[in-house]
This record gives structure tokens, sequence and C-alpha cells, in this order.
């Protein structure tokens, strides 16, 4: 099966600059243990301009010095496992005038073995960079990516337990409870630290799930979290209110959007 896992600079770094180590250890790990079961991984990588801890910087030039830091800690990690890693970053651009050859060189990558890793090229965009102020770093280009790609589980990792309302963590996510809790996070109620990009992960995972993808917010900082999230959504039962939701009961957000 094909899996697109998505992580954020919350994760990648550490209190938002300088490289979070151990985390990549345990990342590279875990996307060795699914390559060796047969599953095809391409991962989106936020954290290049955190990466550099010179805050003083502009952000490009934090980008264009913390991506090859990002990159050398893939190389090295995934290699432990035989895997080699490929650098692919993108613009709005390329996937608007040149979709086409980006698939074939991602089919062509996936097909031999190596790990596509994508950045939005924040050396020569701005526009990402806005958004990292938005809270919403790549979880776009995640999506354009499942679209191009359609991979058969989209996972994103997330520096909480879950997707959090008023009366605590959300598990399952649908259409009888998108619309409420999308307006609860839009809401400037008290407690909603962190909640922009919560609103932005939610219209992002509704449009995975409607395309028929299945998708995961998945607790980052757990262990095994991109095994856990496998497991969870492996359920031929995509109903509302079926199994699945009993099945991911305690782990993660769960998205499911039957047409």
């Amino acid at each position: 099966m094909r899996i697109g896992i998505k992580v954020g600079s919350s994760l990648l770094t550490k209190k938002g600059n300088g490289i979070n180590y151990p985390f990549m250890v345990d990342l590279c790990q875990q996307i060795a243990k699914l390559t060796a079961i047969g599953h095809e991984i391409f991962l989106v990588t936020s954290g290049a301009i955190k990466s550099d801890p010179h805050a003083t910087r502009s952000g490009n030039l934090r980008a264009a010095v913390g991506m090859p830091r990002l990159m050398a800690k893939y190389i090295e990690y995934l290699g432990i496992y035989g895997l080699e890693a490929a650098q692919m970053l993108l613009v709005d651009w390329d996937f608007e005038k040149n979709s086409a050859f980006i698939k074939t060189v991602i089919e062509e990558a996936l097909t031999q073995g190596v790990v596509p890793i994508f950045n939005a090229n924040d050396v020569v965009s701005n526009e990402e960079i806005r958004n990292l102020s938005e809270l919403a770093d790549n979880d776009h280009l995640f999506l354009r990516l499942c679209q191009l790609l359609y991979p058969g589980m989209a996972i994103m990792g997330i520096d909480q337990p879950a997707i959090s309302d008023n009366d605590g963590h959300v598990r399952v996510i649908n259409r009888q409870n998108y619309d409420q809790l999308y307006e609860y996070v839009s809401g400037g109620n008290a407690h909603r630290a962190g909640q922009d990009g919560a609103k932005v992960k939610l219209a992002v995972g509704r449009q995975i799930a409607e395309m028929g993808i299945k998708f995961s917010l998945a607790p980052g900082h757990e262990p095994n979290f991109l095994v856990w999230a496998v497991n969870n959504l492996r359920t031929d039962d995509n109903s509302e209110g079926g199994s699945l939701g009993d099945n991911c009961h305690n782990f993660g957000t769960v998205f499911v959007f039957n047409h």
C-alpha cells in the first residue's frame, strides 16, 4: 500500500529551533518498518527554517541552511536500514504547470524503493513562509501530493494526543460533527492555543478523506505513532459510526467521510 506521511516543525525541531534528532531517528526507523513489509512511503517534512536556530536571518536563508541539515539526517538515518532518500522541493507552480512530470519522477522513486521527501521550496517561495505564520506549514503541500499520488492512507503527525474540543479529545471526525468542530477551533475560546493549525488540518483532512483516502492525525510524540496509525486505519469497514471509530478510540483522530 502507498502511504503518505507528513510531520511538522513542532515535532522535527526542539521548541521550534534546532533539529530534534531523537524524533528523526524514531521516524526513520518506523518508515523502515513500513517499507520492510511492502508499503510505499512518501514523506512531507517541515522544519527547514527552524532547523537553523539563527532567528535573526530571513526565513529564506534559514530554509537554505536548514533543509540540507534535515536531509543529511534523513539520508543518514534511513541509510541505516538500506533505504535511499530523495529530496524534492516544490512550489505551487510545479503542480499547476508540471504535475505529470513530477508524478513520473515520484513514481520512479517509489518503484525503485527510494523514499521521496518533500518540502515547499522556502528558499525561492515566500508563500510557504507566510503559511508558517498561520501554523499551516506544508499541510497544503501534503494535500496536493495526496491528490497527485492517491495513497491508500495519509497520516499527519501532530504534537497533541488528538484534535480537541471543549469536551476533550475527538477521536473520529465525520459529516455529523465536522461543522461544529470547525466552528469551535475557528472561534475565540480561551483554550484555543494552537487551534489555527488545527483549523487547517481539519480542512485538509476532510478533503483527503473525501477522496476515499484513509486519513489520521496521529500523536507524533508517541512511540511507534506511524505503526499505530497504520494499524488503526487497517479496516474494511469505513462506515460512519462503524468499527473504524471503535478501533481508533484511543489513538489520534480519524476522519471518516464516505461518498
